[in-house]
């Protein structure tokens, strides 16, 4: 004699499925999103459902429910693979949060003007930041107009998972100080690279938002990179006659600007 019950949870289990499937062709559909044979797909083969037992089925169903549930959504990563949508917003709050803190900041000293290129920090910043952010310098990287990332920005939720890491760390007590320390110490050994220790001392009394701010804002950084190619092509025999002019200049608005951020009232 059949067994009612399990033949009913069989036929639960192949509605669910078909529910399931129906959702990600929807998905792949709407939201361009392929999740068929991901993790996230729960679905197995009917022909190994047929010979589960009771206590299997309800498992199955329960997992195919659990999917099919309005609350388990996603977004596309860059190769159309699924992130979770709720693991996709923890990610977004979490940028909220670090790039208020970091847009906070730098309204505090956008318009301090800076008197060795004529303009105020905002419109500085407003000028040398490209809107794609391949480059690399220093003022480039600076704290300023914080990315927003989009799904199409990320390749997987696994590195969607590096990313909230990174975040969570980002709005630790003391991060901002460690930014600090280690800018101060990547300038400390190019100054002693240089043979500028007399630039190390000068700046070692300068407080942490002086020193941020000349760091981050200013030609500074720029002037100190111009200082260590003259020295590396000296030493390369690539030396230019226009290295000697290149090495003055940058000397001179090295001292201005530290003499400038000693002076500044830049806040804490």
């Amino acid at each position: 004699m059949a067994d009612r019950e399990l033949e009913e949870l069989r036929r639960l289990a192949r509605q669910r499925h078909r529910a399931v499937t129906g959702k990600i062709s929807r998905l792949n559909r709407q939201a361009n999103i392929s999740l068929s044979g991901t993790k996230n797909d729960p679905r197995r083969e009917l022909a190994k459902v047929k010979r589960y037992t009771k206590a299997q089925l309800r498992t199955y169903i329960e997992q195919l429910n659990g999917f099919n549930a309005r609350s388990v959504q996603f977004v596309p990563s860059a190769n159309r693979t699924p992130i979770r949508a709720d693991l996709w917003k923890k990610y977004k709050d979490l940028e909220q949060r670090y790039n208020q803190r970091i847009n906070e900041q730098f309204e505090r000293v956008q318009d301090v003007f800076l008197p060795t290129v004529g303009q105020t920090i905002g419109e500085r910043m407003d000028m040398i930041t490209p809107v794609h952010r391949q480059l690399t310098n220093p003022a480039v990287n600076a704290p300023f107009r914080p990315a927003e990332m989009k799904p199409g920005n990320v390749s997987s939720e696994r590195a969607l998972q590096r990313l909230i890491r990174q975040k969570q760390n980002q709005l630790r007590a003391g991060y901002r100080k460690k930014l600090v320390n280690d800018a101060r110490e990547q300038f400390a050994k190019m100054a002693d690279i240089i043979n500028r220790r007399d630039l190390v001392a000068d700046v070692r009394k300068l407080s942490d938002a002086q020193f941020e701010v000349l760091w981050n804002y200013t030609p500074f950084a720029t002037a100190i990179g111009i200082n260590y190619e003259v020295i590396q092509a000296m030493l390369s025999n690539r030396e230019k006659p226009y290295h000697s002019d290149s090495l003055r200049n940058a000397v001179a608005s090295q001292k201005s600007l530290i003499d400038w951020a000693k002076q500044a009232d830049l806040g804490s």
